[in-house]
């Protein structure tokens, strides 16, 4: 079945890089509470020691059921790297704040591709050690063989073959799409400059309480659902509920004018573009990882994964 990727390591070793980006997505945005994020602020080593710990828990059980002997690298590497980027982020924040002003949305976005990339080196590299040429020898296959089928129809037919990936595919849809999207969404609505404190101080109060946080992610949580259910219509009754239960501070926002805080009618209609840029961006970004929960499930579907297939072992590691 898996003739046409080299030694089946391609087949083996995907499902793991997926499990690696789960556990990453689970250290930064599910595993990492508000104390541990403040004392990581700070500078104080107690976080990024138990950050950098989190993680490597989470890595060793990605790889145990995979029984690598040289999950080691995987164990030491990703760790270490990652604290040290979160070190030097930190560090660096502080001048570039003082250069160009704080941007959390540019930093975010930076700091999440960065930690990809390493994961994805560290990931290759191991696997490389396991079995040199292998990236060549995948490139070489990429135009397909005849009958054979071309590199990203093969990719993706390895969703409908392994269980592992296809696990690996559903735990980050959720966790990306309804927890990491949580914290894109909030720096999205800081990039946009309010037009007075009393309009900042109301997008504050709407969006930043935990009730609200809760909300958002019950939301994205409810749309990747629907949509990997196939049920993309039943997304408007979400949308219907979030905006009936807002309607009273939405109507309230918009008879600020008439109170002493002094609002206009045009800070009011403000407000509400606030929240409807927020909300428009959350399922927008629910709906994406609908998409990918959607191919998880069709993939767990076609591998039988209630006969309970085993997990690969990785050959040479």
């Amino acid at each position: 079945m898996y003739a046409s990727f080299p030694g089946s390591l391609l087949a083996d070793s995907a499902g793991l890089l997926g499990l690696l980006f789960f556990a990453h997505g689970l250290a930064d945005f599910v595993l990492q509470p508000a104390a541990m994020a403040r004392a990581k602020a700070l500078g104080r080593w107690q976080g990024f020691a138990g950050h950098g710990l989190v993680l490597l828990v989470l890595t060793v059980s990605c790889t145990l059921p995979y029984r690598m002997p040289g999950a080691w690298m995987l164990w030491v590497a990703l760790p270490v790297l990652h604290v040290a980027l979160d070190v030097l982020k930190q560090r660096a924040l502080g001048s570039l704040a003082a250069r160009w002003g704080p941007a959390p949305l540019a930093v975010f976005v930076v700091d999440q591709v960065l930690h990809a990339i390493i994961t994805i080196a560290v990931w290759a590299a191991v696997v490389g050690v396991a079995q040199p040429g292998w990236l060549q020898e995948l490139l070489q296959q990429g135009g397909g063989q005849p009958g054979d089928g071309h590199l990203p129809g093969r990719l993706l037919a390895l969703v409908q073959e392994r269980a592992d990936l296809a696990l690996g595919l559903l735990g980050n849809a959720y966790v990306y799409a309804v927890f990491a999207a949580g914290y894109l969404v909030q720096y999205l609505l800081q990039a946009i400059p309010a037009t007075s404190p009393a309009v900042a101080a109301s997008v504050e109060e709407l969006m930043g309480g935990s009730a609200s946080r809760v909300i958002g992610l019950l939301e994205r949580a409810l749309v990747i659902t629907l949509v990997a259910v196939d049920a993309l219509p039943a997304v408007a009754l979400v949308l219907t509920a979030k905006s009936i239960a807002r309607y009273p501070s939405l109507r309230e926002a918009k008879g600020l004018s008439d109170g002493p805080s002094g609002i206009s009618p045009h800070d009011a209609l403000h407000f509400q573009e606030y929240y409807l840029v927020g909300t428009l961006a959350s399922v927008l970004l629910g709906i994406l990882g609908g998409l990918v929960a959607r191919l998880a499930v069709k993939g767990l579907a076609l591998t039988g994964l209630a006969a309970g297939p085993a997990l690969p072992t990785v050959p040479g590691l």
